[in-house]
C-alpha cells in the first residue's frame, strides 16, 4: 500500500508540474512575423525595398497596436507605423504601402483574424550614412512585443570618378 501511495503522490506532482509549466508558458502564438529584402546591397541615394508581413493563422484574433521596422548600424532608426501602413513616428526616408489586409473581426474578441497583413516598405537611402545595418520587424500586441530579425543591409558610398589626372615627373 505504501508503494502505491508513493506512486500516486509522484504522479500527481509530475502532472501538476506539467500543468504549471503549460500555464506559465502561455498560449502559443498562431502568427508568423516576417521581413524580407529583395536586394540587400545598394548605393547611397538609391531606394531599398522591404516586405513586412504578419500571417495570422486560423482561429486567431490579433489586436495589433502598431509595427516597428528597426535599422541598427551607423545610425539607429525605429520606424513606427500602424496596421494601415500610416507612419506614426521616426520614419524619415521611408514610404509604407499596405499590400494586403486581414479581415478585422468584432464579437467575442476584436482584432485581425485569419489572413495576411503585408506591407511594401521603401527606404530612400540618400539621408542615411553608408554602412551595414541589421534589420528587425517588431509588432506590439496588447503591450507584448514580438519580433523577427531580417537580413543585414549594406548602403555603399558612391565613389565619384576623377575628371582629370596630372602626372609630374622629373
Amino acid at each position: 500500500k505504501e508503494v502505491k501511495m508513493r506512486y500516486k503522490i509522484v504522479s500527481t506532482v509530475i502532472t501538476l508540474g506539467i500543468l504549471v509549466i503549460l500555464i506559465i508558458s502561455g498560449p502559443a502564438n498562431a502568427f508568423i512575423l516576417g521581413l524580407s529584402i529583395l536586394d540587400n546591397e545598394t548605393q547611397k541615394g538609391e531606394v531599398l525595398s522591404f516586405t513586412a508581413s504578419v500571417k495570422i493563422e486560423s482561429g486567431e484574433i490579433l489586436d495589433i497596436d502598431y509595427l516597428v521596422l528597426t535599422l541598427n548600424g551607423p545610425i539607429n532608426i525605429k520606424c513606427k507605423f500602424d496596421t494601415n501602413g500610416n507612419i506614426i513616428e521616426n520614419c524619415e526616408g521611408f514610404s509604407i504601402e499596405q499590400i494586403s489586409s486581414a479581415p478585422y473581426g468584432y464579437g467575442y474578441g476584436y482584432g485581425f483574424s485569419e489572413g495576411n497583413l503585408t506591407y511594401n516598405i521603401t527606404l530612400n537611402t540618400s539621408k542615411y550614412v553608408a554602412g551595414t545595418y541589421s534589420t528587425e520587424i517588431k509588432m506590439l500586441v496588447k503591450e507584448r512585443t514580438f519580433s523577427q530579425k531580417g537580413q543585414e543591409i549594406v548602403i555603399k558610398t558612391v565613389i565619384e570618378p576623377m575628371n582629370s589626372c596630372s602626372l609630374r615627373a622629373e
